[in-house]
């Protein structure tokens, strides 16, 4: 390995195609660089191998070594084959199927299509051809003719998959994600969901679980508060435009006021206390918005149902989505954040109870960091949808999120483009509006919302009209 950062999701597929087609007793990751694959980064497929493979190790290059680069790339390997025999796979290899046969032979030669670089060796030790190929290696000449007995390894373009044909035995791939092989209907991504999922169909997310998401909403509140505007919105959006059947307030029981008290009469509406979340996994739990992270996920596991923040507005029914069947649904976040390819906002998320997506993220909670703000609620979740991505429905119009008041509906191509508004028609595209910072001056108050004409005073203005048997 010849690079100072850790390793991507090709090379996972990588070494995963390796262990699963080939079986081999051990797998050895030769490295000039020592790096913390640890690190608060997207790219954590390293400790995935080294919790999935038993026989895989990692080993530094000794800085003795003169090889290519200060010891990095294939002459290392070359070496090692030349001393003990094994096989040598290239970082960015991935099998099509096993090609274990080639084990009888003493020597096996793998180029890619260019015949310019290698893909894989096979050798027993002392095998006089490596001393030949690294001799060609070095004048560049590994053209077909230079060797017998040689194989061709097709090159995918960067941040693609393709068909291969089928009698070709392996590929290089580079610069691809899970997302990219999920619904891909191409024999490339069908090996890699094989390696992934232990499956190769597309990833379906049909529903496993029985019955339908309840129509319970829930909402975490901790501290004494009188309920302000925006809050009586949010609420009533609920109660008039998703008439759902029970809300759940979960927290301390401190909420007050003269907009609190007309939901007080609402028979469906329960206030259930539940003690400050301190810790999860041993982790201190340091910011107020990670607490309900953690209610979250117990609520929806225990009684199902729709989980959404304070500052989101319902704008439509939800009751076509809900009787798809699907056993959870989320939607994804307009920020970027540290090489994800997307995250997942948990501002609305509905589940059935028992939701195996929802015990899965909950799982992965093990892994919280107390000082880290988007980690747990942004990059876990979709860490745990590139796992199990069948368990869960990808809705783009869920909820619209909406920062510095500018709007990002993720069914735009552009949804990531902090800088500009994106166009949607709040009466039809999207069934809720997420204001993550800050909420708009129009809801500050309701002689405000009256006096605004804009967009977002149409929006509450549309919620405030809905008729209210507790008003």
């Amino acid at each position: 390995w010849c690079h100072q950062e850790t390793i991507s999701f090709e090379n996972y597929l990588s070494i995963l195609s390796a262990w699963k087609f080939m079986r081999p007793d051990s797998i050895e990751f030769h490295t000039a660089h020592v790096f913390n694959h640890t690190e608060k980064k997207y790219d954590m497929w390293m400790t995935e191998l080294q919790k999935t493979i038993s026989g895989f190790s990692i080993h530094k290059i000794p800085e003795s070594w003169d090889g290519e680069e200060n010891g990095c790339g294939v002459w290392f390997g070359i070496a090692v084959l030349h001393d003990r025999g094994g096989i040598y796979f290239s970082e960015n290899l991935l099998l099509m199927k096993s090609i274990s046969s080639y084990r009888r032979l003493n020597f096996k030669l793998g180029l890619n299509e260019h015949a310019d670089e290698i893909s894989f060796i096979f050798a027993v030790e002392k095998e006089e051809k490596l001393r030949q190929l690294v001799k060609l290696k070095k004048d560049q000449d590994l053209s077909l003719n230079s060797l017998n007995n040689t194989d061709l390894c097709e090159i995918v373009p960067k941040g693609k998959v393709r068909n291969v044909p089928d009698d070709v035995c392996c590929c290089e791939i580079s610069g691809i994600h899970p997302v990219d092989i999920m619904h891909s209907n191409t024999s490339v991504a069908a090996t890699a969901r094989r390696l992934m999922y232990g499956n190769p169909d597309i990833v379906r997310d049909t529903p496993k679980l029985p019955g339908k998401i309840p129509k319970i909403v829930h909402l975490v509140w901790y501290r004494k508060k009188e309920m302000d505007f925006m809050m009586y919105l949010s609420l009533r959006s609920v109660m008039t435009i998703l008439k759902p059947e029970k809300v759940f307030i979960h927290g301390d029981n401190l909420l007050y006021g003269k907009y609190f008290d007309k939901f007080k009469k609402d028979p469906r509406v329960h206030n259930l206390y539940r003690e400050v979340p301190g810790t999860i996994f041993g982790h201190r739990v340091l910011y107020t918005q990670h607490k309900s992270d953690i209610i979250r996920a117990d609520v929806l596991l225990k009684y199902g149902g729709i989980y959404m923040d304070w500052d989101v507005l319902w704008l439509k029914p939800i009751d076509d989505l809900i009787d798809k069947g699907y056993d959870a649904i989320f939607n994804f976040d307009h920020m970027t954040r540290n090489g994800y390819p997307d995250v997942i906002n948990l501002g609305v998320f509905m589940s059935k109870p028992h939701s195996h997506f929802v015990k899965y993220w909950q799982d992965s909670l093990v892994n919280y960091r107390s000082d880290d703000f988007y980690h747990n609620a942004l990059e876990l979740p979709y860490k745990t949808y590139e796992k199990y991505p069948q368990y869960v429905h990808v809705e783009r119009h869920l909820q619209v999120m909406c920062f510095q008041l500018k709007c990002h509906p993720t069914f735009r191509n552009d949804y990531h483009d902090f800088e500009r508004d994106q166009h949607f028609d709040w009466r039809k595209d999207a069934y809720a509006i997420h204001f993550t910072h800050p909420d708009p001056p129009e809801y500050a108050n309701e002689t405000a919302l009256k006096q605004g004409y804009n967009k977002f005073a149409q929006i509450g203005q549309h919620i405030l009209n809905q008729k209210y048997e507790y008003d």
